[in-house]
């Protein structure tokens, strides 16, 4: 009786066992081997590896590929243990997915894992391995995650961000961008827009430039700034190049030259109050950058691209007939020679300072007509001085340029 007793004893105490291994299954633990083995992997890679000096240091080329192997293998007990009850196999498991090789089902796992996981060291994992794995499947879980009431996952989030590139992001990290109380969130935040350069994000980003009060953040906002000019202008050029019904017309490159006329003011008002800033000299080197733009595209329109050989004819007839009245009336009526060469003829009143054309309307009557509105039109009053000259210099070139091929 003692003996079967025993026995039964031992059954029951087997089975209880076999039920707490199961209930261990059920929760997603890792097993201790999977554990260690995947622990020790990263221990070699990230420096918590033996220091005795009758050891040699580990091969950690050798260490990583081991890792990608056995996360490979153990893929879906990684993906599992992303519900693990123990946080430690959650955020052993949120590490080891980076180097499981399949791309889809970690950020997937990752991604539903990302904004649910009430610890905070998990959490900050999971956002970390999505940052080294974008997709865009991933956008939505991280836009989420700007919100994380931890500092170094928000931060985590915008970086991830900003490595996918999906403009998405771009409206969510503006609001980071403009609210987020601390720092760093904001610095990793504009670093992400430098890297997404949404054109929409420009406006915006100088608006936050104004506000920003941390150095290190400003740089940075500045930064994005000069991203975003530079591939609109680059995406402006390709258009230009692309077509040739692109080329602007005469009254197009006026208007356009009236409102860089409002930027380079808005410029010189700042410098002149003495501000020397990051924002500043970005907004400055867009308009240069636009100014270079508008002039390669008179550029295209002066030598005749977009336009037929009967319009010009009819310019260097024009030319002609400008160059014969201005020898006819001399040059003892200065005013006389603006007047002949139809330097007004689509300008406004009031647009013009005669002072700048005085002297040189020998040479700039010899300007096509559309040309020589472009001119007018740009030499506004209120347009600094600095690119007045470089218009000037530009237009003065075109004119010797004129003079040089009716020579021939």
């Amino acid at each position: 009786m003692k003996r079967l007793t025993s026995a039964l004893i031992c059954v029951l105490l087997c089975c209880a066992a076999a039920s707490v291994r199961a209930a261990d299954d059920s929760s997603g633990d890792m097993s201790l081997e999977l554990y260690q083995k995947i622990k020790g992997h990263f221990d070699v890679l990230y420096g918590a590896s033996s220091t005795l000096v009758a050891v040699s240091p580990p091969n950690k080329a050798e260490t990583e590929k081991a890792l990608r192997a056995d996360c490979a293998e153990s893929k879906d007990a990684l993906i599992k243990a992303l519900k693990s009850k123990k946080s430690l196999h959650r955020e052993l498991a949120a590490r080891a997915l980076e180097y499981c090789g399949d791309k889809k089902a970690a950020v997937e796992a990752l991604s539903a894992a990302l904004n649910g996981d009430p610890d905070e060291s998990v959490r900050r994992a999971i956002a970390g391995a999505l940052a080294k794995l974008p997709d865009a499947r991933a956008v939505d879980a991280l836009i989420k995650g700007l919100s994380d009431t931890g500092d170094s996952i928000r931060g985590i989030c915008a970086s991830a961000l900003g490595n996918i590139k999906d403009t998405r992001a771009t409206d969510p990290l503006l609001k980071v961008l403009k609210d987020d109380e601390k720092p760093i969130v904001r610095l990793q935040t504009a670093l992400a827009l430098s890297k997404i350069k949404d054109p929409a994000s420009l406006e915006p980003l100088k608006k936050a430039l104004d506000q920003e009060k941390d150095e290190r953040v400003k740089m940075a906002i500045a930064g994005a700034l000069r991203g975003v000019m530079k591939d609109s202008d680059k995406g402006e050029k390709g258009d230009k190049e692309s077509a040739e019904e692109k080329v602007p017309t005469a009254g197009e490159a006026a208007n356009e030259l009236a409102q860089l006329s409002k930027e380079m003011k808005e410029v010189e008002e700042k410098l002149r109050e003495d501000r020397h800033d990051q924002a500043v000299q970005a907004q400055g080197t867009g308009i240069e950058n636009k100014l270079v733009t508008l002039i390669e595209k008179m550029n295209k329109m002066g030598s005749g691209q977009g336009e037929g050989k009967k319009d010009g004819q009819e310019q260097r007839q024009q030319q002609q007939q400008s160059q014969g009245n201005q020898k006819n009336n001399g040059p003892k009526n200065a005013g006389s020679g603006l007047k002949d060469s139809q330097l007004g003829s689509s300008v406004p009143q009031g647009a013009i300072n005669a002072a700048m054309v005085a002297g040189k309307q020998d040479a700039w009557a010899k300007l096509p007509p559309a040309q020589r509105d472009e001119l007018l039109q740009a030499f506004r009053e209120d347009m600094p001085m600095r690119w007045k000259k470089r218009l000037e210099a530009y237009f003065t070139s075109i004119a010797a340029e004129e003079s040089k091929n009716d020579g021939k």
